[in-house]
């Protein structure tokens, strides 16, 4: 049984790789054909508002979007180029009449989706890893990347945000191309108060930057100032260090260009259990928690409601098992995006938003189990 697994393994090890490339295939040329315009005003906007730099390449821009993006489409994708690894090795070895020396060998067709339950558990694993190695990692990255389909404009004047932790950041003017913050204050609240100061920072100037792995703004060219709790200045204003003062917070470049579409899933484990501490109640960083947990189970559900069909059938076109995985993978990825939106929305309880698609299909997966032929 050993060398069973280990070809069905194989198999399917290929078959992932041939459908993961096919999938972000398909979905970067629907996507640069949707969105092929906003990325050429978007360089069009930065040429514009920087006069003296070099020319960007449309086509460079475009590479370099995909390029940091693949991670990301990778882990929204892979349930569907699982359910189709599977179902194209299945196919492929019904075709080869493969099964049938199996059956007759007295070998149930249960035991034979172990090995393409353990593969399904296996990518789930790797999801996690490549979201908490690598897309965690290219945070900043991404978020600045995402000016080239969202952002048509160059900078944004009087800016005001209130951090988990209840941090006060006024801004005059922010330049969107250069991630430049202009004329900043920042109000930082007394202990258990969320009105009155207990320091102000005045700054000309501030950058994103990272402290310790997490998001900061870099303050230099000003003031710091310390209240009392009576609200008395304590002692005279000190100068901001020369090599500036860094704020540790959640407010970050897509806080200004899209303070509606904040991206929460760019956040690893770690920082999301750390702004639900400080702030329980922020329902889309509690939906993208449980959301870390049940797209990656999705591997396995979609292989439980698709193999059934397939041996049921023992069907041995390829075309009308890719027609079955297309339906399925349309019902579920339909039923979780709606879900996700209306989590996000506060429509329905994050919880519930996360865990209702896994699941309502889970347990048709259980009904279908039962029509595999042993």
């Amino acid at each position: 049984m050993k060398l069973l697994d280990s070809y069905i393994l194989k198999a399917l090890a290929v078959s992932y790789l041939l459908c993961i490339t096919l999938v972000i295939s398909f979905y970067i040329v629907l996507d640069l054909f949707t969105n092929f315009e906003k990325f050429d005003e978007y360089r069009t906007m930065m040429t514009k508002d920087q006069p003296g730099a070099k020319e960007l390449h449309l086509g460079w821009l475009i590479l370099k979007y995909y390029a940091y993006n693949a991670p990301l489409i990778i882990y929204d994708l892979t349930p569907i180029a699982t359910l189709l690894a599977g179902m194209f090795t299945l196919t492929r070895m019904s075709k080869a009449n493969e099964l049938i020396p199996l059956k007759a060998s007295g070998i149930s067709m249960y035991r034979l989706m172990i090995p393409f339950l353990e593969f399904a558990v296996c990518v789930g694993l790797g999801m996690v890893v490549l979201h908490e190695q690598c897309i965690a990692n290219l945070e900043d990255e991404l978020e600045k990347l995402q000016h080239m389909r969202y952002t048509r404009y160059s900078e944004v004047a009087t800016i005001q945000y209130c951090d988990t932790d209840h941090r006060i950041f006024m801004v005059n003017r922010y330049l969107v191309t250069t991630r430049e913050l202009q004329k900043v204050r920042v109000l930082v609240p007394q202990a258990g108060e969320r009105i009155q100061p207990k320091t102000v920072i005045q700054a000309e100037i501030g950058y994103w930057t990272k402290h310790q792995g997490q998001h900061a703004v870099l303050l230099q060219n000003g003031t710091i100032t310390h209240y009392a709790a009576n609200g008395e200045v304590q002692g005279q204003p000190m100068a901001i260090p020369e090599q500036g003062y860094v704020v540790v917070t959640d407010f970050c470049d897509t806080s200004i260009t899209q303070p509606v579409k904040k991206n929460w899933n760019l956040l690893s484990l770690a920082r999301l259990v750390e702004v639900l501490e400080k702030n329980p109640d922020l329902s889309a960083a509690s939906l993208t928690l449980h959301l870390r947990f049940s797209l990656p189970l999705s591997n396995a559900l979609l292989l439980l409601l698709g193999l059934p069909w397939l041996l049921r059938k023992e069907t041995r076109n390829f075309f009308l098992g890719a027609g079955i995985c297309a339906l399925i993978s349309g019902a579920f990825y339909g039923l979780y995006l709606a879900c996700m939106n209306l989590g996000y929305k506060e429509i329905l309880n994050p919880i519930f938003a996360a865990w209702f698609p896994t699941v309502f299909f889970g347990s048709w997966a259980a009904s279908f189990w039962t029509w595999i032929h042993t």
